[in-house]
C-alpha cells in the first residue's frame, strides 16, 4: 500500500501582463512546461518518485503555484523530502532553466561554433551575436532529445503569440527569482530547436502481423515492388525486399485477399516542421517468416479477382 504525504511548495510560474490570459495560452504552456520537466527529471533521476500538482490561484492573479508530492511506501509518517530529495528536484529544475536558457540564445539557429571545455562547460559561438557559455551535459541532452526541446518551444509558443502576456518568472519566495524572461526571451525561445531537422529516421518492428489487401504479381524490376496490406487496422503500402520471399512468390504460392503474414516491419518517418514531430510516410517489409505463409500453389492473378 502506498501513501501520501503532504504536498510541499516547490515553486511559482508567474504571468506578467494584463489581467487577462488566453485559456489557451495558459493550459498550453503549462501542459508543455510540465511534460519537459517530468522528462528531464526521468532523465537525470529515473529512479526517483515525485509528482507535481498546481495549487490554486490567488485572486486576480496569473501566478501557478506548483507542489511536490511524494508517495511513501511505509505507513509511518515521516517526510521524504530529505535534503537528497529535494537536490533532485531543484537539479531537475536547474536543468529545464539551463535548456531554456540554451533556447533563448540560439533563437532557432545552430551555433556557428561550439568550444567544449573541461569543466563541463561549452561555448556557443554565433556569427552576428554574443557566445554564451552552457552546462554541456544540458546542452547534449537538449540536442539528442527531440521530446524535450520540442516541449520547452511548444510552451513558449502560445505566450509568444499572446498580446496580453508581455514576460513570465519563475521564483522559490518573492523577490527570489529562478529565471525572469521577457516577450523578446519568449519569442527566442518560442523557435523551434535547430537540431530537430532530421529529415528521417527508421524504426523496426519484428515479427508484425500484416494482412494481404492487394498484391502485386507483375514486378517491374525497374521499380520497388510495392503491395497493399492491413496494419494494426490501417491500410498501408509496404516495399517488399525479401528476395526469398520474391522466389515463393514467382514459384506459384497462393493468396488470398486477408491472408495473415509475420514479418519484419520497417518504417521510414519524415520530420514535420509545422508539427515538429516524425510522421511515418513509407513502410518496408524486410522480411516474411515461412513458417507463416498460406500453403497451396496455383496462378496468383485468379486469386484476388
Amino acid at each position: 500500500m502506498s501513501y501520501l504525504i503532504e504536498p510541499a511548495k516547490f515553486f511559482t510560474y508567474s504571468y506578467q501582463g494584463d489581467k487577462y490570459i488566453d485559456s489557451g495560452t495558459l493550459f498550453g504552456s503549462q501542459s508543455h512546461f510540465l511534460a519537459a520537466f517530468t522528462a528531464i527529471q526521468k532523465k537525470y533521476h529515473p529512479a526517483s518518485d515525485f509528482e507535481l500538482k498546481i495549487g490554486t490561484f490567488k485572486e486576480g492573479s496569473f501566478e501557478v503555484p506548483y507542489f511536490v508530492e511524494v508517495v511513501s511506501n511505509t505507513s509511518i509518517f515521516q517526510s521524504l523530502l530529505t535534503k537528497e530529495n529535494i537536490d533532485i528536484l531543484y537539479k531537475s529544475l536547474a536543468a529545464l532553466v539551463s535548456m531554456i536558457t540554451i533556447a533563448k540564445a540560439l533563437k532557432g539557429s545552430k551555433p556557428a561554433e561550439e568550444v567544449k571545455g573541461e569543466d563541463n562547460k561549452t561555448e556557443l559561438k554565433f556569427e552576428k551575436r554574443e557566445s554564451i557559455r552552457v552546462e554541456s551535459s544540458n546542452y547534449q541532452v537538449y540536442k539528442d532529445n527531440p521530446s524535450i526541446a520540442n516541449s520547452i518551444s511548444k510552451s513558449f509558443e502560445a505566450l509568444s503569440q499572446d498580446d496580453n502576456v508581455n514576460g513570465i518568472k519563475l521564483y522559490r519566495d518573492k523577490g527570489k527569482d529562478i529565471i525572469h524572461l521577457n516577450k523578446d526571451d519568449i519569442r527566442a525561445i518560442a523557435q523551434p530547436s535547430p537540431f530537430l531537422d532530421r529529415t528521417e529516421k527508421e524504426s523496426l518492428a519484428t515479427r508484425v502481423s500484416v494482412f494481404v489487401k492487394k498484391v502485386n504479381f507483375y514486378r517491374d524490376k525497374k521499380k520497388p515492388w510495392e503491395w497493399e496490406f492491413i496494419f494494426n487496422a490501417v491500410p498501408i503500402k509496404a516495399v517488399i525486399t525479401d528476395k526469398t520471399f520474391e522466389e515463393t512468390v514467382t514459384n506459384g504460392r497462393q493468396f488470398h485477399r486477408g491472408s495473415r503474414l509475420i514479418v519484419d516491419l520497417k518504417k521510414i518517418s519524415k520530420w514535420n516542421p509545422r508539427i515538429r514531430q516524425y510522421i511515418v510516410n513509407k513502410y518496408e517489409i524486410i522480411r516474411i517468416y515461412d513458417d507463416n505463409l498460406p500453403g497451396g500453389f496455383g496462378f496468383q492473378q485468379d486469386m484476388f479477382m
